[in-house]
């Protein structure tokens, strides 16, 4: 039986809304600065069309030059006055005879200084003479705007606008925002004719996501050049401006099939179809070896294959496209001796023709490299363990907003617990939120009691979080219990943060998850694990009332097993099998939370699952549910 073919195979180019703005036989020259020069980004796009359209003639050529800029401006504190690409342009041109030229220059033409005007005038007119020049030369040019400067791994070197000077050793520290107005200007020039991909905004997107969880994340650890994933992300983000279809699609069929793929170079999502049988989970087998394990929505819409480095086709897209930027390098660096430019301290090339006699010497290794392969993808049942139930801070708000019923129902639809924070509006009502003012997460001001619960209701308290989430409502407790109630899924946790106690509470809490019958989905923390008193009304509002109390110490563990108020212990240190046995013999339930736990660290994870806690409250429970799912 013919193996399945990857998708993009199937449809190819021709399926985008828009053609493919290279044609065969394009001789594609790429100029730039150092980003360029270092020539991640160009061979990642070789690679692709290499093995993507592989009855197709591409010809890539980069000259790319550190230092370099197009506006011809220095800061003192360089080393020597940077280059100029007007200085060899009609030089390269002659030489590479393009049809098609990218231009990407503006890291260097701000020389890390404040926005000035007379700086912005020099790139403009830099940038219009290549355009001209590049059109005089019977080209198709292509704008790219600049990759971002990433201030926060060098915040120690950055100065103040007030500074009494700036270099790339010690940059303005708003000077991504002077590399902003570049590229607002660069997206101005967009015709038919002129072609502009906004580089910068396509990272600059990938970075902000990436912190939400990984607040330190960076491509740029001197905040100007794009490591290896950077310089992958900037192809992409190419290749996207040229209508080339950049994810790739594998589907198969529950009961798994081949596919025939290519080396992995842009991002691949498996999915299958006919969808799997729900609330089931699944090993998922690529030629015998487990490489994931996802339930049936994860993969009704796809996991990331390119997120499985161990995984073969992974590893020899990585291999491949190092092959082709080790071979390209060679004939590059050659070119870019023989064109001749007037950077000092740059490595020297060989001769044009010896230089291109070692890349066809190179040509086999990397052939074998791109050649596809089949897999055999199979799905496997997987029984479920006992383990320590994923607990969401604030619902899953690294996803939606935080404390707000989307939230919650994602948590419940995923079948993870979930954490929300209790106070009270004006009237009395109980209401979920975090913070005692509105400021942060809602469009009001003020302390939250300060409104009552049809005010609250009128605020929007999710386009804090993105525009997508506009409209999103602060809740009541009654209507988290209520969607809980509505999904009746079994094992539910519900971990409720008392904020604020009064003589009134511990009743109406208890009173509001009789009322939707979701007490036994309820442990009550927050105040509740230091109030002995608050436990204790919570206990005579309804002896199944489930109060957690804080155990801060080893020592202090027996003192809560005896306390007749505790269905839950609440720890936030490692507990011992000696531990554990006790807590179970008395008939509690262990809940761990606390910096052990809150951030993305997989082996602490795993030491508390080792040690039989039941729930673990995180910042990232789908990360903690994915390193415990193949235990």
């Amino acid at each position: 039986m013919r193996p399945l073919l990857l998708s993009l195979l199937l449809a190819g180019a021709a399926s985008a809304a828009e053609p493919f703005l290279l044609k065969p036989n394009d001789v594609v020259l790429f100029l730039g600065d150092s980003n360029t020069f270092a020539g991640g980004y160009v061979a990642q796009i070789d690679a692709v069309l290499r093995t993507r359209r592989p009855t197709e003639k591409y010809t890539l050529v980069n000259l790319g030059l550190p230092s370099e800029t197009c506006s011809g401006l220095t800061e003192k504190d360089h080393p020597f006055p940077r280059p100029d690409v007007h200085e060899r342009l009609d030089r390269a041109l002659a030489e590479v005879k393009p049809t098609v030229v990218f231009i990407c220059y503006g890291m260097n033409d701000g020389i890390y200084h404040p926005f000035a005007e007379d700086r912005f005038k020099a790139y403009q007119a830099g940038v219009n003479k290549l355009v001209e020049k590049v059109r005089a030369a019977k080209a198709r040019p292509i704008l790219l705007t600049p990759p971002p400067f990433d201030a926060l791994p060098v915040k120690d070197k950055t100065r103040p606008a007030d500074a009494d000077d700036f270099s790339y050793k010690a940059p303005f520290a708003g000077y991504d925002g002077v590399l902003r107005r570049y590229a607002d200007w660069l997206m101005t020039l967009r015709t038919p004719d002129l072609p502009v991909i906004d580089v910068h905004a396509a990272v600059d997107r990938h970075v902000q996501e990436r912190r939400k969880a990984d607040p330190a994340f960076t491509f740029a650890r001197d905040g100007i050049h794009p490591d290896a994933a950077g310089q992958a992300l900037i192809a992409q983000a190419v290749l996207r401006g040229l209508n080339f279809p950049v994810e790739e699609v594998v589907t198969i069929p529950p009961g798994g099939g081949k596919v025939e793929l290519p080396p992995v170079l842009l991002p691949v999502r498996l999915k299958v179809d006919p969808a799997a049988k729900a609330g089931t989970r699944y090993e998922v087998v690529a030629d015998g070896q487990v490489i994931a394990t996802a339930g049936a929505m994860e993969l009704a819409g796809g996991i990331d294959l390119t997120a499985l480095p161990r995984f073969a086709p992974v590893t020899r897209g990585r291999q491949y496209a190092d092959a082709v930027k080790k071979q390209r390098g060679v004939v590059d660096l050659a070119l870019l001796t023989h064109v001749g430019h007037k950077r000092p301290q740059t490595p020297q090339g060989v001769a044009v023709d010896a230089a291109r006699k070692q890349a066809a010497d190179m040509e086999p290794a990397g052939r074998d490299l791109a050649a596809p392969v089949t897999v055999r993808f199979e799905l496997r049942p997987v029984e479920p363990k006992p383990g320590p139930l994923p607990v969401a801070h604030r619902g899953l708000f690294k996803h939606a907003p935080e404390n707000t019923l989307p939230a919650f129902g994602a948590c419940l639809e995923l079948r993870l617990g979930f954490e929300l924070d209790v106070r009270r509006a004006k009237d009395g009502t109980l209401v979920v939120l975090h913070d005692e003012t509105l400021d942060r997460t809602t469009t009001g001001t003020g302390p939250v009691a300060g409104r009552t619960a049809d005010e609250l209701r009128r605020l929007d308290a999710g386009g804090w979080f993105h525009p997508a989430w506009a409209g999103t409502r602060v809740p009541t407790l009654a209507e988290a219990f209520e969607q809980v109630a509505a999904r009746a899924i079994p094992g539910t946790l519900v971990a409720v943060d008392v904020k604020v106690d009064d003589d009134r509470l511990a009743a109406d809490l208890v009173a509001l998850a009789r009322k939707y019958d979701v007490l036994d989905k309820v442990v009550f923390i927050g105040l509740a694990i230091e109030s002995a008193e608050l436990r204790k009304r919570l206990k005579a509002a309804a002896p199944q009332a489930r109060p957690a109390r804080l155990v801060a110490r080893p020592d202090d563990l027996a003192a809560a097993l005896a306390d007749d108020t505790v269905d839950w212990v609440y720890l936030r240190w490692l507990p011992s099998p000696d531990q554990v046995r006790p807590t179970r013999e008395k008939g509690r339930r262990i809940f761990v939370a606390g910096p052990l736990v809150a951030g993305h660290d997989p082996a602490s994870w795993e030491k508390f699952a080792d040690a039989a806690v039941d729930a673990i409250l995180t910042d990232y429970p789908l990360e903690l549910r994915q390193a415990l799912a193949g235990r």
